[in-house]
């Protein structure tokens, strides 16, 4: 892929979101986010990618795949009027079908970068990669899970910094502190502990939530609540703790507990859980 290649694709990405005309304020407004939010996570893809020192092939990919991560969802929203796939059909799949069914990248890139384009886009949505993805591929397809959760961690700020009372939790796919992986010195240019995913971390702290489990336990070593599937890494409890309840600061003194449940297995994530007065 080249320069040249990266430009027409921004092109096709601009041109496409015009496709869509509505009166309909309620629609246009939505298309609108979900074309802002593409072009934030592609930004943050270029940001990642520099973080971890990609080369400039690997940032080009980068860029494309944040660019399109999406695209499925312009058409989703103006078929179905939501963006729940489960009210719907699966966004990433759609997406899949627009790039095929426009044929933008036959003759732009390679089979092996369409085929890192197509797996990142359809893996970014899902509850797990697909345990056959491997390599380069299985790369970019952790750095598009990061940067969208990147610029969902804006959005939390945006959105619930104007309610009083709030939780919120899940897989945020980032070890916050040191504390909060086994082998950090290992990581530190890996998605998942990089400096860009840490800062926006601390921008959430910052903005008033608490990390429920570092309010209870500042210091506890070896609560982790992913392991990889490789390495004997669970028996061996070399984890990452990616998974957190967080609260808005006026339910920090109603915190009881915060639960990791690292006996649970069937995943290669355990439950966590949060007890509140």
């Amino acid at each position: 892929m080249t320069q040249d290649d990266v430009v027409f694709l921004r092109s096709w990405f601009e041109n496409y979101t015009k496709r869509f005309p509505t009166e309909d304020t309620e629609v246009e407004a939505n298309l609108r986010y979900k074309k802002e939010h593409s072009l934030r996570v592609r930004n943050y893809m270029l940001t990642l990618g520099r973080d971890l020192q990609l080369d400039g092939n690997q940032m080009f990919l980068a860029e494309v795949i944040g660019l399109f991560h999406d695209v499925g969802r312009f058409e989703q929203y103006v078929k179905y009027h939501t963006f729940k796939d489960h009210r719907s059909e699966d966004h990433a799949k759609l997406g899949l079908s627009v790039l095929e069914r426009e044929e933008i990248l036959s003759g732009r890139v390679s089979e092996l970068e369409k085929e890192i384009i197509l797996t990142s886009i359809r893996n970014h949505n899902q509850r797990v990669i697909h345990e056959t993805v491997s390599g380069n591929t299985l790369l970019f397809c952790k750095l598009i899970r990061d940067a969208d959760k990147l610029d969902i961690f804006e959005q939390v700020i945006s959105f619930y910094e104007r309610l009083k009372s709030v939780i919120f939790c899940g897989d945020l796919n980032v070890a916050h502190q040191e504390i909060d992986l086994k082998n950090p010195s290992a990581n530190r240019k890996n998605a998942g502990f990089s400096t860009e995913e840490r800062n926006r971390f601390d921008d959430v702290i910052n903005n008033g939530f608490v990390d429920t489990f570092r309010l209870i336990y500042p210091d506890q070593t070896g609560a982790y609540t992913w392991w990889s599937y490789i390495f004997n890494a669970r028996a061996n409890n070399a984890g990452w703790r990616i998974d957190y309840f967080c609260v808005s600061a006026g339910l920090k003194d109603q915190v009881k507990n915060a639960v990791i449940y690292q006996e649970v297995l069937g995943s290669d994530h355990c439950p966590v859980g949060l007890e509140i007065f």
